[in-house]
């Protein structure tokens, strides 16, 4: 009877320490283990240089710059039981220069797929390569300064002083990805890829016609950004 109260004894203890031992283990955040993941990204887009800026410099405006910042948040989608994944990611540049009496202001906003296949891959590092179909919005607003308004008379003081342009691009075209310290509490993603622009990405305006616009179709944009997971 004593040993059998031993026994019994020894079995919860040896029950309770696995428990103990498996709630006090430490979580670890490699990124594998997670489904999907909320990160933020900064980094830069370079362009191959709009058409429309020939039509800003015959006219004294600043071109748009070649290079501008740009902010991007997504998600991640790790696929079950592949070495996929997938990214549904959002971002936006702006741009704003002043040359003598006029000034160029430019915003552009972007939605992104990419899908990536997982080539290489340890606990600490990985690189994977895909390709990306987004669609980004482009808006620029042409400013003229030293401009007189007569609130009696507004009809016929404002039409000149702001113009105000959009164009829109579908795009495609391959991208890579550099994983590192994916093993610790910071785990950071490289995220490279080049854009190439389908749709004719006609200049338009929503409060005038435009005559003699231009067309962006073929613009190719080179982006590459430091993702930073959120959790």
């Amino acid at each position: 009877m004593k040993k059998a109260l031993l026994f019994a004894a020894l079995c919860c203890f040896g029950v309770q320490s696995s428990i103990f031992a498996q709630e006090s283990q430490p979580e670890t955040t490699n990124e594998k283990e997670k489904p999907v993941y909320l990160y933020f990204a900064l980094g830069a887009n370079i362009n191959s240089g709009f058409k429309l800026n020939d039509k800003l410099a015959n006219a004294g405006f600043r071109e748009i710059d070649e290079a501008t910042p740009e902010f991007a948040l997504g998600f991640r989608i790790n696929i079950p039981d592949s070495k996929m994944y997938t990214d549904i990611e959002i971002s936006g540049s702006f741009y704003d220069r002043n040359d003598g009496g006029f000034r160029t202001q430019s915003i552009s906003s972007s939605s992104r797929l990419r899908v990536h296949y997982t080539i290489w891959e340890n606990k600490d590092f990985m690189f994977a390569a895909g390709g990306d179909v987004s669609y980004t919005s482009y808006y620029v607003n042409l400013f003229s300064r030293n401009n007189y308004v007569d609130l009696d008379d507004l009809p016929n003081t404002m039409n000149n002083s702001h113009v105000s342009l959009r164009s829109g691009l579908f795009n495609v075209g391959p991208s890579v990805a550099f994983g590192f310290l994916r093993d610790t509490n910071f785990p950071l993603r490289i995220n490279a890829g080049y854009d190439i622009g389908l749709t004719n990405g006609k200049w338009k305006s929503d409060f005038a016609y435009v005559d003699n616009t231009v067309k962006e179709n073929g613009l190719g944009t080179f982006y590459v950004r430091l993702a930073l997971w959120a959790w």
